[in-house]
């Protein structure tokens, strides 16, 4: 007989809470709105994604330059060659062409995107500085407290008893608590 009591409480709660959805609802708003506020703006993320592309291509270029200015000295040669124009037969000499081996292309690209990465993760660090997290978090706090207070007076929130004794105990509690506010 006492197990069954026993279960009889487990599985019926003497008290209900009403308005979660419209909680959790405000709460998701208020996040959205505050991390919103929050970001870096469009135009500041654009100027530094174009400075960072700026950085790469400016490093980038100078093996790109020197490998296109012996190719295109290479070409000239040829034509003058093919044309006459350099007072030999029309000999093609493919020597002059530049091969570079595949590891300075490839270290001319690691070296370009190093002082790349510096900068990204410069400019994300001082995006995600510590003051800008604490900043957002004090005010997502502070709108959740106002929003849970303003639920709670509207009747939104609250905590609905079942049990009658409970009732009257809630109710002797927040009569002592609002003639001391009133005080």
């Amino acid at each position: 007989m006492a197990e069954l009591e026993i279960q009889n409480r487990e599985i019926t709660s003497p008290a209900e809470l009403t308005g979660l959805e419209t909680l959790q609802t405000e709460s998701q708003q208020i996040f959205d709105r505050e991390v919103e506020l929050a970001t870096s703006k469009r135009f500041s993320s654009i100027i530094l994604g174009f400075l960072g592309t700026g950085i790469f291509w400016g490093l980038m270029s100078a093996p790109i330059v020197s490998l296109y200015s012996e190719y295109l000295q290479a070409s000239y040669d040829v034509f003058l060659s093919l044309f006459g124009m350099k007072g030999e037969t029309a000999r093609v000499n493919l020597d002059g062409f530049p091969a570079p081996p595949a590891g300075m292309l490839l270290t001319s690209v690691l070296l370009s995107i190093l002082p790349t990465g510096i900068f990204a993760m410069i400019v994300l660090s001082l995006a995600q500085s510590k003051q800008r997290v604490e900043k957002v978090e004090q005010s997502i706090r502070s709108r959740h407290h106002d929003v849970i207070h303003s639920l709670q007076m509207s009747g939104v929130l609250q905590l609905r008893w079942d049990d009658p004794l409970l009732k009257d105990a809630e109710f002797l509690l927040t009569v002592g608590a609002s003639e001391s506010d009133s005080i």
